[in-house]
């Protein structure tokens, strides 16, 4: 993966998003981190050492909240290169 690339990542609190975020992060992909919310959506960001974690507190059930979501990641990354459905 190329460090410009980004990866959206659902679920990103849960136990198997932990080494998802490290996989990708040795890559040096930008990483949008999805979910409820919370401490522990912003500890997962903190792992992010290679390029830009953009935490997002987004109910996947509320289209409306994804979509704004999806377009904060494209804002603030230029696309979204893969996404990883971990919720």
């Amino acid at each position: 993966m190329r460090p410009e690339n980004c990866v959206l990542i659902t679920g990103a609190t849960g136990h198997l998003a932990e080494a998802v975020i490290e996989h990708f992060d040795r890559r040096g992909a930008n990483i949008a981190l999805l979910a409820r919310g919370g401490d522990a959506l912003a500890a997962r960001a903190r792992l992010v050492k290679g390029a830009q974690a953009l935490p997002l507190a987004v109910d996947l059930l509320d289209a409306r909240a994804v979509a704004a979501a999806v377009e904060q990641v494209v804002a603030r990354f230029g696309g979204i290169h893969a996404a990883i459905h971990l919720a």
